[in-house]
């Protein structure tokens, strides 16, 4: 299993405003496998492959409005680099999947602050990432 973590419907797992304690691709998630986000913007953030990204690893988000999106690998961001998402909303059935997350046509990428199941938790991801 490869990081982000997804639910059943493709939504990504994240923690807002969480402290990464590992990161992948410069990405950073949590103890328990979350990728972490941020709504909040700062002179210091940085784009690691066109993601902006804060100071510590955390991917700057905000609420999806889709005619002003750009797409960076299939997956919705604003020219600013924040990525457009929608969060604890259920997809619909006919949602496409851009490698293995669901994105909404209206509502960016899906992500979920719901509990990860435990037969998710202590993953290999085949990285060092020191997640539990």
């Amino acid at each position: 299993m490869s990081l982000p973590l997804t639910d059943a419907l493709g939504r990504v797992y994240v923690t807002p405003l969480g402290t990464p304690v590992s990161w992948e691709a410069g990405v950073g998630y949590d103890a328990s496998a979350r990728m972490c986000t941020t709504v909040i913007t700062d002179a210091n953030d940085k784009y690691n492959g066109g993601w902006r990204m804060d100071a510590v690893g955390r991917v700057v988000v905000a609420a999806a409005d889709m005619p002003n999106a750009v797409f960076n690998g299939g997956l919705p961001f604003y020219l600013s680099g924040t990525m457009m998402r929608q969060t604890d909303v259920v997809p619909a059935a006919d949602d496409p999947y851009v490698r293995g997350i669901r994105v909404g046509p209206t509502g960016g990428v899906y992500m979920t602050t719901a509990a990860i199941p435990t037969n998710l938790k202590g993953f290999s991801s085949g990285f060092s990432t020191g997640f539990k």
